[in-house]
């Protein structure tokens, strides 16, 4: 993580010493889909852990905010505040804990305000068309989670919240790596439409210790931003 945040401020050095810097302020959503990476423990055997990794499977995710962009003519900065809403979801599964049901479903859902700032790379394609590809990390803030089961009979369905042992503790504040690439096009000199599929990872595990099994979340979405000259 040392070298990634070396190679950042380095870059962001590039970008700040270039000349005819552009400056703009800009509108963004980031739909996508997000899933998680399991971090089992050492109670869990390998056919668990294969049960695990087979029930659960990624759900849709939304992100939405404002950000704020320094342009120059080969490198850019951009910083901003993000609102998103990701997790993941379980297929049905059999349930043996109550007689009353069959089956269940299990959803997490995580919303989070992020400081996301990288630094773009840009390839020029004309006057108006730009590609470029981006570096770059977020802080996230946890502002609410949902973790909820819903149990299903022949007849009828009841979703409850899942209560965790008293230990397990969500962790509040994480850190999440920022890539991807991206087209922008100049509608004007002062009006800007940006399309960037983008990948996020967060390197700390969402909860602060784990009796079972811990996860770390990742999105992948498409982020569009239209940016009007400052």
């Amino acid at each position: 993580m040392r070298i990634f945040f070396v190679v950042l401020t380095v870059s962001l050095s590039t970008v700040l010493f270039a000349q005819d810097l552009t400056r703009s302020i800009g509108f963004q959503i980031l739909p996508g889909i997000s899933s998680r990476r399991l971090l089992p423990e050492g109670l869990l055997s390998t056919s668990e852990v294969a049960e695990i990794e087979d029930r659960e499977m990624a759900s849709t995710s939304f992100g939405g905010g404002v950000d704020f962009l320094i342009r120059g003519g080969k490198a850019g900065f951009n910083v901003g505040l993000l609102y998103q809403e990701l997790g993941y979801e379980t297929k049905r599964f059999d349930w043996v804990e109550d007689e009353a049901y069959d089956e269940a479903e299990e959803r997490f859902r995580q919303q989070m305000i992020s400081l996301p700032a990288h630094v773009n790379f840009y390839q020029e394609l004309g006057g108006k068309d730009r590609l470029y590809f981006l570096l770059g990390a977020e802080l996230s803030y946890q502002v609410r989670i949902e973790e909820t089961r819903t149990l299903y009979s022949r007849t009828d369905s009841v979703t409850e919240p899942i209560e965790r042992p008293e230990d397990e503790e969500f962790r509040r504040s994480n850190v999440a790596f920022r890539t991807g690439m991206g087209w922008e096009h100049d509608f004007s000199p002062r009006l800007m439409l940006s399309l960037q599929p983008t990948f996020q990872f967060w390197f700390r595990p969402v909860l602060l210790d784990a009796e079972v099994a811990n996860r770390n979340l990742y999105n992948l979405g498409v982020r569009m931003a239209l940016h009007f000259g400052l």
